[in-house]
């Protein structure tokens, strides 16, 4: 993004950090893009998403966010990757299968992301990226 993103929140306001990863983090251009009109409820409603995944599952720690997020990844290479690249990509899906597979790369992203950030798990900055 441009100057005007602002300072990344704290990782110890987990709402903050992902809501400003969403709405602003360089890794995450690619699964907002379907949403740039509406760009704060793309955001919410991932957040909601998240925290629904984080709170069922109590992922409070950077193993337990590492495993989960191997699981959805896991899913999504089984289930839909074949799918989003016969269509060219996650612009080219019909709306279900967008909102599927955006979801399902969001939470992957953002686990991994607060298993380093928020928990310091030893990830290399080449699979998470800049923030």
């Amino acid at each position: 993004m441009t100057s005007d993103r602002p300072a990344i929140p704290s990782h110890d306001d987990v709402e903050a950090f992902v809501k400003w990863m969403l709405k602003y983090g360089r890794d995450f251009a690619p699964l907002r893009e379907p949403y740039l009109k509406n760009l704060d409820g793309f955001v919410d409603v991932s957040w909601r998403m998240v925290n629904e995944e984080i709170t069922e599952h109590s992922l409070f720690s950077a193993d337990a966010l590492m495993m989960r997020g191997g699981e959805i990844a896991q899913s999504y290479t089984d289930l839909l990757q074949k799918h989003v690249d016969r269509r060219g990509g996650i612009m080219g899906c019909p709306r279900e299968l967008q909102s599927a597979a955006v979801m399902a790369l969001v939470k992957t992203a953002v686990m991994i992301r607060l298993a380093k950030y928020k928990y310091g798990a030893p990830i290399s900055n080449e699979i998470v990226g800049p923030l």
